[in-house]
């Protein structure tokens, strides 16, 4: 993040590594980076204030939960808000809140806070567990180590983009088109040292696929997904959008 001024930029890092909270997360099927565990709003609202955000700045929590922090960077400090999420219930959940609420300035991503970037943000503030903020951190410096030409073209395709409001980024095409069409295993990982392949099962979701989109809806008992109205007959596991 070459881009972030000194002095500007806080990274607020919240460590919650109690043994016990570790060894459960250790043993679900889908990695999670943290335990789900709320933040008082009173110690956003001084966290906040500790990074000196500033209207209109962009800011992103990584891990963002149930969205309180988005919000409250978007409501109270005026601030471009971004929250990056990995569990689609929490996803939606937030969403909610913010359309209720009428605030086009707070957003939230469902996503992995490994594959983003965030070369926009003035502010980042992420609650992970000590071994997760060093994946994160050793993404980051392999990235500008190996691979900066890549790094800057994103940093210049995203400053060019627009502001937008909504779930969607639309970016800007022809910056877009500017960055090099190489994956991060060529541009990254054949290069970086201290690096383990492992065998290994797990989900995937692809962009653009219709499981992808069904994720971002809650299911019913029976697992339906449902847009709009729909009569669902000895059905499961099904989605189904009626709706525009």
């Amino acid at each position: 993040m070459s881009n972030l001024k000194v002095g500007k930029v806080a990274l607020t890092l919240c460590f919650m590594s109690l043994a016990a909270m570790a060894q459960e997360a250790a043993k679900e099927k889908v990695e999670k980076l943290a335990p789900y565990y709320p933040t008082p709003n009173m110690v956003v609202e001084k966290m906040l204030q500790l990074t000196g955000l500033k209207a209109g700045e962009r800011m992103y929590d990584l891990g963002s939960g149930d969205g309180r922090i988005v919000i409250m960077a978007a409501q109270k400090f005026q601030a471009d808000a971004w929250g990056v999420e990995f569990d689609a219930d929490l996803v939606y959940q937030s969403n909610e809140k913010i359309k209720k609420l009428g605030l086009k300035n707070a957003h939230i991503v469902h996503g992995d806070i490994l594959k983003q970037d965030f070369s926009p943000a003035a502010v980042i503030t992420v609650y992970l567990l000590p071994i997760s903020n060093d994946k994160v951190r050793t993404l980051l410096d392999n990235l500008r180590l190996h691979a900066p030409e890549l790094h800057a073209a994103a940093e210049r395709c995203w400053a060019a983009t627009p502001e937008q409001s909504g779930d969607a980024i639309r970016i800007d095409a022809e910056s877009f088109a500017a960055v090099p069409a190489i994956s991060i295993d060529y541009a990254v990982m054949e290069k970086a040292s201290g690096v383990a392949v492992v065998r290994a099962g797990f989900a995937w979701s692809d962009v653009g696929s219709w499981n992808a989109v069904s994720e971002l809806t809650p299911p019913d008992a029976e697992g339906n997904r449902t847009i709009g109205e729909a009569i669902m007959v000895d059905s499961n596991d099904c989605y189904v959008q009626s709706a525009d």
